[in-house]
C-alpha cells in the first residue's frame, strides 16, 4: 500500500453512510491496487467537545488513524450548508485550513460533488476541485498523485500535473480582480473543460460495486449501519433530467441524459 486516502463526508455518520455517491467512489478507490481509502465523518457536537478538550485529532472510520497521517484528504460537497463542516473537520484533523499553508505532498486536500460546480466559496481552502462525475476522474487523480510522490515532485509541480486532467480546477492558478464597487473585473486562467460522464462509464458497474449495508459488518462498531437515515439498497435508473430544470445543477453542466434499462436496474437490486 503506497497511497492512503481519507474520504470525508462533511456531515454525521448517519447522513454520510446513506450517500450513494460516497459508496460508489469508496468502492472505486479501494479497487485500485496499492490504495486504501477510508471514510471520515463529522462528529456530533458532544463528541467534538470531548475531542477538543482532550486534544484528540479527527480519525478515520476503518483504522482509527488520524486524518493528518493520510496522503490525500478528499471531501464530497453535496450541499452548501456543509461548507462550515469542511473547515471544522480540517481544524479537528489538525490540518492547516488554508491551501497556501499546507506544503509538500502530505494532506493534499481536494473536493468534488455537485457543489464543485461553484468552487469559489472554498477556493482558499481546497488545493483542487474535481468538477463533474468522479468514477473516471478519481482514479486518474490518484494515479497522478502516486506518480508525483514516486518522482519526488513538489506540491506546486503536482498541482500543475493534476490540472491537466479533464475536469480538475486548481484555484491557485487563477487570478481574480474586482472593481471598487465589488463587481468582477478580470479572470485570468488556464482553460479547462468540465468532465461529462459518458455512456460507457455508467455501464462499467461502479454502482453495482457500491458498498451496501450488509457488506460492512467488519467495521469497528458492527451493526451501526442499521441506524443510518437511508439503510436500504438502491440503484440509478436515470442520470440527468429529460425535462430541463432551471433550479437543478445537472442540466447546466451536462446535456447528456443517461438512462439505464429496466433489466439492468433490477439486476443491480
Amino acid at each position: 500500500m503506497d497511497t492512503r486516502i481519507a474520504f470525508c463526508f462533511p456531515d454525521t455518520y448517519e447522513i454520510g453512510m446513506s450517500n450513494i455517491g460516497m459508496r460508489i467512489l469508496y468502492g472505486v478507490m479501494n479497487e485500485m491496487s496499492g490504495v486504501w481509502c477510508e471514510r471520515v465523518f463529522a462528529p456530533w457536537g458532544d463528541m467534538e467537545d470531548k475531542m477538543r478538550a482532550h486534544g484528540l485529532p479527527l480519525w478515520a472510520l476503518e483504522s482509527h488513524d488520524a486524518v493528518r497521517d493520510f496522503d490525500l484528504v478528499a471531501f464530497t460537497l453535496g450541499y452548501e450548508m456543509c461548507y462550515s463542516n469542511v473547515l471544522n473537520m480540517l481544524e479537528l484533523a489538525q490540518i492547516p485550513l488554508l491551501s497556501k499553508d499546507r506544503g509538500g505532498l502530505e494532506n493534499i486536500v481536494f473536493a468534488g460533488g455537485v457543489c464543485a460546480v461553484n468552487p469559489e466559496p472554498l477556493a482558499d481552502f481546497i488545493d483542487f476541485f474535481s468538477v463533474g462525475e468522479g468514477e473516471e476522474s478519481t482514479p486518474e487523480i490518484i494515479e497522478c498523485y502516486r506518480a508525483a510522490k514516486k518522482q519526488g515532485l513538489t506540491k506546486l509541480e503536482f498541482l500543475h500535473e493534476v490540472a491537466k486532467i479533464e475536469g480538475v480546477y486548481v484555484p491557485s492558478f487563477y487570478t481574480h480582480t474586482y472593481h471598487e464597487d465589488g463587481t468582477f473585473a478580470v479572470h485570468q486562467h488556464l482553460p479547462r473543460r468540465r468532465r461529462q460522464i459518458a455512456r460507457e462509464d455508467i455501464e462499467r458497474g461502479a454502482l453495482a460495486r457500491a458498498v451496501l449495508p450488509e457488506q460492512t459488518d467488519n467495521l469497528p462498531f458492527r451493526g451501526a449501519e442499521r441506524n443510518i437515515v437511508q439503510g436500504f439498497n438502491r440503484t440509478v435508473a436515470l442520470r440527468d433530467m429529460p425535462e430541463f430544470n432551471h433550479g437543478a445543477y445537472l442540466p447546466w453542466n451536462s446535456i447528456s441524459i443517461i438512462a439505464e434499462s429496466a433489466q439492468k436496474s433490477m439486476n443491480e437490486l
